[in-house]
């Protein structure tokens, strides 16, 4: 019997590595997407909150288009409905995160990219009050009234105030270079313009598309940015709100390296350390996309030729775990308006020599080629059918204006495999409330961490689901999942149960201001709105696992208190401290703990981290 397509892809499956136990099935028709054009970025949010993800597409120089998700897991075209008008705009990426506190994602679009200066859009969300999605661009500031060619965007809290500014990166147009920019958030949905002093305006460039991401791993989010000429930009933060560029001492090739589609930063080999994707969008591929391996050092180790890593014409891309083995895939769009190209999917792991970056190519056996060729861009990750793997939305369509290069989009169903996961999905108190810039790590028995960080704006201007997902491969348990909060407070859930989703909300004390003798400070308690935070003092540092009250007691006795007290309803209460004016407290330190818990229960809740003060 001669071999039949179908049956030689179950041959590729069967003979692939246990790993690779990953396959998807384009289940777009089927599940009510139908977008057609010019595909760009892309966002797969929860808009409306019953829980379901939908879908923001970018379509190029066309329309947006909105999908909301139903009880059966499929979609209905609700952009009409949600109140979004049409918009001759050439849309390039989607950022979805909650700029003003208040519950909801809205979502930033970047516009112009290659075809000139236009102003950006800023849509608030207020299907709750409302059930319209209203565009607020006319009362933004220079957000959305400055015209710019921009390509990519992202959400970041420069300042680390609570609530979240925007940056965006300018493509050249006609000779013109593009510049980055950074707008600060002033609430209300309203942004100025601080890319000069906060050193990210000059110089200028030919920019693609950014990412956050930690490249010192000094818990300041850094910023990455691809430049299709050459000097792409690693910004490294300073922690004053504003950044210097440090991509020249990191790697000559960061500023050698052309074609430069966008730069994603992720610890590929999960030491701790952000390393390097870059998509390189290459006609005629004369060399390999670029993999740098952080040396913790200031430095990147260049590992691009030895990881196996093939040249092509980067387009659309974004990194993920899909098979839920623990370590990262590689997603690339290819393709280019006069010709379509396969899509590629790289599994990404320290397996090289000296244990340099390896990528192995997985895109036959993981069924993505089954769709034929494409014009790739924006791709974006979320579990929209809440069965623990995640699937993926592809926007395809090639350069605007080129009626030819119009593409369908591509929902991507994962079907699962044994891996074991667990979920969780942050909300931010002191920190920006959609949490971005958040780091949590997944600690297993071995020691060995599993990180995934916050983002909204990542590849081709895609905004993942906010749950953070992590595949944990055979492991049987998690010991406990780390979270450092933008805000500077360190939290743990322990023990998380397997295949499992959990919402964790920020919860710990932070002070303000130095204890100096005879002076006023601030300490700041947050969590659950409405909760019950009850407040332990103590001279003596302890460490006593207390599963009972979720964390590990850190003041040892005797103790003082408890003192309770009730958060407000946005989860936050500020305590003032008066320091005694006592020579004899002088290098005297006390330890503060709490337990914050709902009203009225015994066990459960959250033992908070642990809060020093030194009297000086």
């Amino acid at each position: 019997m001669p071999f039949s397509p179908r049956i030689l892809a179950a041959l590729v499956l069967l003979g692939a590595p246990a790993a690779a136990q990953l396959h998807f099935t384009n289940v777009a028709a089927a599940e009510g997407i139908t977008a057609f054009g010019y595909g760009r970025g892309a966002a797969m949010v929860d808009f409306d909150g019953d829980g379901l993800l939908d879908i923001f597409a970018l379509m190029g120089g066309q329309p947006v288009i909105a999908y909301r998700q139903t009880s059966g897991h499929d979609f209905e075209d609700v952009t009409a409905l949600w109140g979004i008008a049409p918009q001759v705009k050439d849309h390039w990426s989607c950022v979805a995160a909650d700029f003003d506190n208040d519950g909801d994602d809205d979502v930033f679009v970047g516009t112009g990219g290659f075809f000139g200066a236009q102003t950006n859009v800023l849509y608030r969300n207020d299907l709750a009050s409302l059930g319209v999605f209203t565009d607020v661009s006319a009362t933004a500031g220079p957000v959305t009234q400055l015209a710019t060619s921009v390509f990519g965007s992202l959400a970041i809290d420069r300042d680390l105030d609570g609530d979240l500014d925007v940056f965006t990166a300018d493509a050249a147009v006609l000779g013109v270079l593009g510049y980055c920019h950074l707008f600060d958030n002033e609430g209300g949905l309203v942004f100025s313009d601080v890319s000069v002093e906060s050193g990210v305006s000059a110089p200028d460039g030919n920019f693609r598309h950014a990412s956050i991401g930690d490249i010192d791993a000094d818990g300041l989010v850094d910023i990455g940015v691809g430049d299709n000429d050459d000097h792409s930009r690693l910004y490294r933060n300073e922690g004053d709100g504003s950044f210097v560029d440090v991509a020249a001492q990191a790697s000559f090739a960061l500023t050698s390296t052309t074609d430069a589609f966008g730069l994603i930063l992720e610890d590929f080999n999960r030491d701790g350390w952000d390393d390097i994707y870059l998509p390189r969008y290459q006609k005629a591929a004369f060399g390999p996309s670029g993999l740098y391996r952080n040396l913790q050092n200031g430095t990147f180790a260049n590992d691009s030729l030895v990881s196996g890593i093939s040249g092509q014409t980067d387009m659309g891309h974004n990194t993920a775990d899909l098979d839920d083995d623990g370590w990262f895939e590689i997603w690339i769009g290819t393709g280019s308006p006069a010709a379509a190209f396969p899509d590629l999917l790289l599994r990404c792991t320290p397996t090289g020599p000296g244990g340099a970056l390896h990528a192995d190519d997985i895109s036959v056996s993981s069924g993505i080629t089954a769709v034929g060729a494409t014009r790739g861009h924006g791709t974006t990750f979320g579990d929209y059918d809440d069965d623990g793997d995640l699937d993926t939305y592809c926007c395809n369509g090639g350069m605007g204006k080129v009626p030819t290069s119009q593409e369908s989009s591509v929902l991507f169903r994962n079907d699962g495999n044994t891996n074991n996961w667990v979920e969780v999905l942050l909300q931010g108190t002191l920190s920006n409330r959609s949490a971005i810039g958040t780091l949590a790590v997944a600690r297993l028995p071995d020691g060995s961490g599993i990180p995934r960080r916050r983002q909204a704006g990542k590849g081709f201007g895609n905004t993942d689901s906010p749950v953070q997902h992590f595949g944990l491969g055979s492991s049987p348990t998690v010991e406990k999942i780390e979270i450092q909060w933008p805000s500077g407070i360190p939290q743990a859930l322990f023990p998380p149960a397997l295949k499992t989703r959990y919402v964790v909300i920020e919860t710990g004390l932070r002070l303000q201001g130095e204890p100096a003798l005879g002076t006023q400070v601030t300490i700041q308690d947050c969590g659950p709105g409405g909760h019950v935070s009850e407040l332990l003092l103590g001279f003596n540092q302890g460490s006593q696992l207390k599963p009972k009250y979720g964390g590990v007691l850190q003041v040892a006795p005797p103790l003082l208190g408890p003192f309770p007290v009730v958060l407000d309803s946005n989860g936050r209460l500020d305590l003032p401290f008066v320091v005694p004016n006592d020579p004899g407290l002088l290098g005297t330190t006390v330890f503060l703990q709490s337990w914050t818990h709902p009203p009225g229960i015994t066990s459960g809740g959250t033992l908070t981290n642990l809060l020093e003060m030194t009297f000086s």
